[in-house]
């Protein structure tokens, strides 16, 4: 006889088990996803699950019927969670996964095309400046667009370093701090830009277990400097990451190097990042010259 369990079920495992343990601010994150999923999916059994209830959530997600009015990204951030949180209840539950998890991924929306903005290096140097309080040259702000921009770092690794991550004498930065199992989105040990060494001195000398001084998130002091700036473009935490490879390419660096430094594969930063090498595919089109 065929096991079966709901989307609450599965839904509430999921949230209780893994988001609450392991997930930082899952409670902001991933609580009113959860809470939207159930309204909608909750009594229904994850192998009867069609895409006509993902349209019809879709529907509702959209109208502002369940929750506030969702886009096309949101929604298909929505479903991956769905689909993640079956696939963990079934798998504690011993459940095979053909008989748990519904074949509904080619009904989810598409999600829309990632824009890539990236600073210039002038408003690089805008941004840092006016990320500067007074005297005081090393900001939690500062410190965090200085790392940002040096290192290439998604937003989380950045606020969780720790000053024990750091080997002054090496001179080597390890984003990974011990006992973390790497993920997908892996954090590389990165060489100690030169303007990054008085920060981080500074935090050492202070004994500071942060280099940002605490791990708590920058929203609000990163929009008001970006406020600050006039920007004609939309700028957020991971726009620091897009500089950093643009800005490293546009310089020559090679595209391995880029991608060591942030923890990606070379294919990726080849597809995302490689039209700002100014050698990108100029052989395909000097080739007469030969």
């Amino acid at each position: 006889m065929t096991k079966e369990i709901t989307a609450e079920t599965a839904l509430t495992m999921y949230y209780d088990e893994h988001c609450l343990n392991r997930v930082v601010q899952a409670q902001s994150s991933y609580k009113h996803v959860i809470e939207h999923l159930k309204k909608h999916f909750g009594p229904l059994s994850t192998n009867i699950i069609s895409p006509n209830d993902v349209y019809d959530y879709c529907k509702k997600r959209k109208n502002a019927e369940i929750g506030k009015c969702a886009g096309d990204g949101t929604l298909d951030r929505e479903l991956r969670i769905l689909i993640t949180a079956i696939k963990y209840a079934a798998k504690r539950l011993k459940i095979p996964t053909d008989e748990a998890v519904p074949d509904i991924r080619f009904s989810f929306p598409s999600p829309p095309q990632a824009k890539e903005t990236w600073l210039t290096i002038q408003e690089m140097n805008k941004m840092l400046e006016l990320a500067k309080n007074g005297k005081d040259n090393y900001t939690r702000i500062y410190r965090f667009c200085m790392l940002g921009f040096y290192t290439g770092q998604r937003k989380k690794a950045i606020l969780e370093l720790k000053t024990s991550q750091v080997d002054l004498q090496s001179g080597i930065i390890d984003f990974n701090p011990p006992g973390r199992a790497q993920t997908k989105k892996n954090r590389p040990k990165v060489p100690i830009a030169d303007e990054l060494l008085p920060i981080i001195k500074q935090a050492i000398e202070q004994k500071q277990e942060y280099i940002c001084i605490h791990p708590g998130d920058i929203r609000k002091s990163f929009e008001t400097v970006v406020k600050k700036c006039k920007f004609d473009k939309h700028v957020t935490p991971h726009v620091l990451r897009h500089t950093y490879a643009s800005q490293a390419l546009q310089a020559g660096v090679t595209i391995w190097e880029v991608a060591g430094v942030m923890g990606d594969d070379p294919k990726m930063v080849l597809e995302r990042y490689g039209h700002h090498d100014p050698n990108f595919l100029r052989s395909a089109v000097n080739f007469r010259r030969k």
